[in-house]
């Protein structure tokens, strides 16, 4: 019995022993197998194979066949993106012309390289304004010019640069004949405008001359009618009728300009004659207000008269308490006041009177 379990126990150690071995040895290869796999994908790596800086970052990460790096695993991955997008750049793909300005400028998975940098600033900038000298934008095309002839960003190509600088230059000449043409117009209508306002106006214009020569013959005609009915032979140029009082009135040039006392403006209208008219006095000043009217609250010469000055014309009527005084009227603003008789005012005579029957004030 004794000798049974000391067999089992010998068997057990020496089966426990040999598996121990195996698996160690298995652990053994498993690493060397890890380091010979990191070994040939970093060789692949640094010869630019992008799977392999890929693959280089787990390892790294992970500590596959090398030693845990994380700044090593920033590095390899640094260096797949910048070789990605580099690829991507060459094929004309904006965003990763733009990413390979900013890390050629920051040394991000490439060496920094301001000249490269800028290299592909340039490509962004052709670029982008190429697509605008596309759309149409003149300030492009122009710039496009500029970069096909100076190789800013694209190859230098003159013929191209040709071609932009005569796309410009036709959409400049186009503008610009658009905006003649937009100018000529609104002149045009400028002017039609003004036409209009000018006919417009002269239009008025001869309405209103139209009604007044409508309203000068129809008063003339009322004056003509009122010599008729007064007996008077003629309408005497150089006087006005006036259809309210049915008066004549003296209306030359002596009318503002005869300028004396009150006994030479008596005198005067005795003597005055006006074509076959001579019975010619000095108006009373009752006479003389009544060629005033009311308007726009002032008291004005009636229309009709021509020679009229804004001063004194003495009337007939004396001052009751002395005969030394008489009245005149104020044509400035209608209103009689006494003077003495010594003193100087112009003269307007009158022929008729308001009291007789042919020269009644009527309504």
């Amino acid at each position: 019995m004794k000798l049974i379990l000391f067999i089992i126990m010998i068997t057990t150690v020496l089966f426990a022993e040999s598996f121990k071995d195996d698996g160690q040895v298995g652990i053994e290869n498993n690493i060397e197998k890890a380091k010979a796999t990191a070994t040939a994908t970093l060789k692949k790596a640094r010869a630019g194979n992008v799977d392999s800086m890929k693959l280089m970052v787990k390892y790294y990460e992970n500590g596959y066949g090398i030693k845990t790096n994380i700044k090593k695993a920033k590095y390899w991955k640094a260096k797949a993106t910048a070789k990605v997008t580099l690829k991507k750049a060459r094929t004309g793909n904006l965003i990763s012309m733009e990413l390979m300005a900013w890390y050629y400028e920051k040394g991000y998975g490439v060496k920094t390289n301001i000249k490269k940098a800028k290299y592909w600033k340039a490509k962004v900038t052709a670029k982008v304004t190429l697509k605008k000298a596309r759309a149409g934008n003149v300030d492009s095309m122009k710039l496009m010019t500029e970069y096909y002839e100076n190789g800013y960003g694209v190859k230098t190509n003159i013929k191209k640069a040709k071609y932009w600088k005569g796309k410009a230059d036709l959409i400049a000449r186009e503008k610009k004949a658009e905006e003649e043409k937009l100018a000529r117009e609104k002149k045009a209508e400028e002017e039609r405008l003004a036409r209009e306002k000018k006919a417009e106006k002269e239009k008025l214009v001869r309405e209103k001359q139209d009604k007044e020569e409508r309203l000068a013959r129809e008063k003339l005609a009322k004056r003509l009618n009122i010599v008729k009915e007064s007996g008077f032979s003629s309408y005497p140029t150089d006087t006005y009728i006036d259809t309210d009082t049915k008066l004549m009135w003296q209306d030359n040039k002596d009318a503002k300009s005869v300028y004396t006392d009150w006994n030479g403006a008596k005198d005067y209208c005795q003597n005055l004659r006006i074509n076959e008219y001579s019975d010619w006095k000095l108006p009373s000043y009752l006479e003389l207000l009544s060629i005033f009217t009311y308007k726009k609250d002032n008291y004005i010469i009636k229309d009709g008269f021509k020679n009229v000055t804004p001063m004194n014309y003495w009337s007939s009527s004396e001052n009751v308490n002395s005969n030394t005084f008489a009245w005149n009227v104020d044509f400035r603003v209608g209103e009689a006041t006494i003077n003495s008789k010594s003193i100087k005012c112009y003269v307007r005579c009158v022929r008729g009177s308001m009291t007789s029957p042919a020269f009644k004030i009527t309504d």
